[in-house]
């Protein structure tokens, strides 16, 4: 009996293992599809137990997930480097993108521009859902005009959200995120004497909560669809104050249609409702208050799987005119080895 519960188990975990997709894959985020790698970088505790390389030329960018220590790592190079590791019961990666230049401009002073990216993810399984949360800080400088009068800017970003995502056959996901922006200027004149003087500063907020819904209405070994509905409210203060609503219906469909070659599509449609308003001396008014659909998509690609390798990719809107006149065709093309 422990032999057959053991070649069960490694059945389910070769199956989960194939099942990884990349970033052709599901693009308007249908819950309830084949996770992707997208969403194991959310979510870092979903690397467990997967032991792959996924490559895609198009946009320079590679992951690879391997064991290490009981528990499992995970390697990434995109515009960041990203580190993770996980075990059963939590995951954890960060991502780092230094950027600094520094040219000296007297004995002891250096002008000093910079683009940095940091952010942290972390992930806990509780039961059949899982909670995940961020936090990172992105900072850019600069310096701007000439030796007597040099503008310094400075923009700070704070990010941090937390979610909880779990179900079965209707599967819902649950974000809270909060941005906050810090934007300065400084002048720096040097006549007589060297004045630093603070031209302006800007604090924004902003809040969104996402509720996301799947339905799994077909799930076979040769057909799936699902259906979806992505809802976004947010709230920023930028100047006066913004509230939008975001309601984007969209489905997923599988069909294999050989034992290696799978067919994926989808579409989504997109209904924004937006108010802009403004307080002046106590008194709240709306100056702009529209309602406006965002351009409806679409999308079909291929997945070729053989034994541990996978290709996939989407299709261009119309592949056949980008083939005649000698373009690429293929969009988000990847490339999976997986390890067993």
């Amino acid at each position: 009996m422990n032999i057959v519960k053991i070649i069960l188990l490694c059945a389910v975990l070769v199956f989960a293992e194939q099942s990884l997709r990349g970033f052709a894959y599901n693009p308007y985020g249908t819950l309830g599809a084949a996770p992707t790698i997208a969403d194991i970088l959310q979510k870092p505790s979903d690397v467990y137990w997967h032991k792959f390389v996924y490559v895609s030329p198009e946009s320079g960018s590679g992951y690879s997930a391997f064991d290490l220590a009981g528990g499992s790592a995970l390697l990434g190079f995109d515009q960041s480097l990203m580190l993770g590791y996980a075990k059963s019961f939590y995951g954890l990666s960060l991502s780092i993108f230094p950027h600094k230049l520094c040219n000296r401009v007297s004995d002891d002073k250096y002008e000093c521009s910079s683009n940095q990216n940091i952010g942290m993810n972390f992930s806990v399984p509780l039961g059949s859902s899982i909670l995940y949360a961020y936090t990172g800080k992105i900072t850019t400088s600069g310096y701007d005009g000439d030796d007597d009068d040099i503008l310094k800017q400075e923009s700070f970003v704070k990010k941090a959200y937390i979610g909880i995502t779990g179900g079965d056959r209707l599967v819902w996901d649950l974000k809270f995120s909060y941005d906050l922006y810090k934007t300065s200027s400084y002048r720096y004149m040097y006549n007589d004497k060297f004045l630093g003087i603070a031209n302006d500063t800007s604090d924004t907020t902003d809040m969104k909560f996402l509720l996301n819904l799947g339905y799994k209405i077909l799930q076979s070994d040769k057909l799936k669809f699902i259906v979806g509905l992505n809802n976004e409210f947010s709230y920023s203060d930028f100047d006066n104050y913004y509230l939008q609503a975001i309601i984007s219906p969209n489905f997923l469909g599988e069909m294999a249609l050989t034992k290696h070659l799978l067919t994926f599509v989808g579409a989504s449609y997109s209904i924004s409702s937006y108010v802009r308003g403004a307080t002046v001396e106590g008194d709240t008014n709306i100056d702009v208050f529209y309602l406006y659909k965002y351009e409806p998509g679409a999308y079909a690609g291929l997945r070729y799987e053989y034994e541990n390798l996978a290709v996939e990719t989407r299709l261009q809107s119309d592949t056949f005119e980008e083939l005649l006149s000698g373009n690429n065709p293929f969009i988000a093309l990847g490339v999976f080895f997986f390890f067993r």
